[in-house]
């Protein structure tokens, strides 16, 4: 593939995902909190209100902390982001949520796939531009994705910073001398917060930094040379045991053991082998047409990259295990996914947790495609990247085949009535074209005078439009006043009573 072409597909790459981008961006400005978005946000909410202080705000985050380490859940990094909640600042100002999540989400993909592919800052680019755009058109629950900060900054957020943890694992795999202090560092920083995260998140970066630290120290044990500590083994050795301390402190957290108190837990063995048996079947939900088509396109720029792969030096030195065993550890991890929520609660969770589950399923395909085509062109000797005279024609035709498909496959998703809200931005672009997300969010922001007035108990009135993807029903407050939603809503507000009319 020569320069030209990655040039070219790099503006058609990006020229797309910004165009995905407008109406999942425009419609945030319409997006409102929900549920626990005010349930973790009362006291910094009641700070900013009173003092309009920062040094009071941080302090109200501390007493967050350290409440609800001790009375529901130990994920300590994740409750500081659910308590600055951008609405506290004024409902209007919740949008940006919106922005924070779909900018890491990009960032973290970029990141992590220019360190897989040596480097290659265009190839790079036009990968992770393409995998973005299926992940937030197809993800499982586009709401609990981008939409609802207490949800989607619990696991979008987290997911995106732990492809951050492993181009800095990537990048320490192949750094020497000075470099590796330099990357050492945020890894560690990375490692223990994300052990302060959702536990999914946490258990999985857990288990690829001990795998990679086990692995790199046999690859330097193999290569027999002088281990010395600050070059060797510190990074390794330090990296582990920050993620360990961070994962640590969040499950031994008192907390969690109140929270279990309420969820139906089953033995440790029983919830590995239904996890097991739960990543098998989405395995079969999850490879579709659409997922393949993704494979099918990014094909020739894996191939491209990893030809570039074979002519860099650091990779003579790698250690090299067969395809099959890297795909069986790559089902473990995908499958140890499923763990946290079947050991607490015997089911496989909620959609905001599916939803990292499918992006972790699709990056892991993609990794597999990639190293699959490096041993190609390992075991034919195809190092150099060559052009020749059928080059260009044999890729016209490839990609002309790949376009086919993705003309039918959007046929499919958008043209059936059942299927118009399947795609996360024409969902967003028809509740805007229609006037379903304004209304909405005026009909929300007539909430504010009431529920900022003196009046106890406050009466509000239904919402008559639900657009998609900015709404969910089932974390709208009820005519129940002892309905949990109601009662965050009534915390964050101070308010005895909140009921629908």
């Amino acid at each position: 593939m020569t320069e030209h072409d990655l040039n070219r597909w790099l503006r058609f790459g990006l020229g797309i995902l910004v165009l995905s981008l407008i109406p999942l961006l425009a419609i945030a400005v319409y997006s409102r909190p929900f549920a626990d978005d005010f349930a973790y946000a009362v006291y910094t909410h009641a700070a900013w209100r009173d003092t309009h202080s920062l040094p009071a705000v941080i302090g109200a985050v501390a007493r967050q902390l350290a409440e609800t380490m001790t009375t529901w859940q130990g994920s300590f990094s994740a409750i500081v982001l659910f308590s600055l909640e951008p609405g506290l600042f004024g409902d209007r100002f919740y949008g940006f949520s919106t922005v924070i999540l779909i900018a890491c989400f990009l960032l973290g993909h970029f990141v992590f796939f220019y360190a897989l592919l040596f480097r290659e800052k265009k190839t790079a680019a036009i990968v992770s531009s393409f995998v973005c755009l299926l992940l937030m058109q197809t993800l499982p629950h586009a709401f609990q994705g981008f939409y609802w900060w207490n949800g989607s900054s619990y696991y979008t957020l987290f997911y995106s910073l732990f492809l951050i943890q492993l181009a800095l694992l990537l990048k320490l795999t192949r750094s020497a001398g000075p470099g590796w202090i330099r990357l050492t560092i945020p890894a560690c920083l990375f490692g223990f917060l994300l052990g302060g995260g959702n536990l999914v998140t946490a258990l999985l970066n857990m288990e690829i930094t001990v795998l990679w630290a086990i692995l790199l120290l046999i690859r330097l044990r193999s290569r027999r040379e002088q281990l010395s500590l600050s070059a060797s083994l510190l990074p390794p050795v330090a990296i582990t045991l920050f993620t360990a301390a961070g994962f640590l402190l969040n499950v031994m957290a008192p907390g969690n053991s109140v929270r279990m108190d309420t969820e139906s837990p089953i033995p440790a063995f029983l919830a590995i082998v239904k996890s097991f048996d739960a990543a098998l079947a989405h395995v079969g939900y999850w490879t579709t047409g659409a997922t393949l088509t993704l494979l099918f396109l990014l094909a020739p720029f894996l191939w491209h990259a990893a030809g570039l792969r074979s002519r860099t030096p650091q990779t003579q030195d790698r250690i090299r295990f067969p395809f099959a065993l890297t795909a069986a550890i790559g089902f473990c991890l995908f499958a140890s996914c499923f763990t946290p929520t079947f050991y607490a609660m015997n089911e496989v969770g909620p959609r905001r947790i599916q939803n990292i589950r499918y992006d972790f399923f699709l990056l892991l395909l993609v990794i597999l495609e990639y190293q699959a085509l490096c041993r190609i062109r390992d075991h034919f000797a195809l190092s150099a990247v060559r052009d020749h005279a059928g080059a260009a024609s044999f890729l016209r035709g490839y990609f002309l085949l790949a376009g086919v498909a993705v003309l039918i496959l959007t046929a499919v998703y958008v043209l059936p009535r059942e299927n118009r809200d399947t795609l996360t931005s024409v969902a967003a672009a028809r509740s805007l074209l229609v006037g379903e997300a304004q209304r909405y969010a005026a009909e929300r922001d007539a909430w504010i005078d009431p529920l900022e007035s003196g009046d106890d108990p406050v009466e509000l009135t239904p919402l008559t439009d639900h657009p998609q993807p900015i709404y969910y029903v089932d974390f709208d407050i009820t005519a129940d006043p002892d309905d949990y939603r109601n009662l965050s809503m009534e915390m964050y507000y101070g308010k005895e009573t909140i009921v629908l009319k």
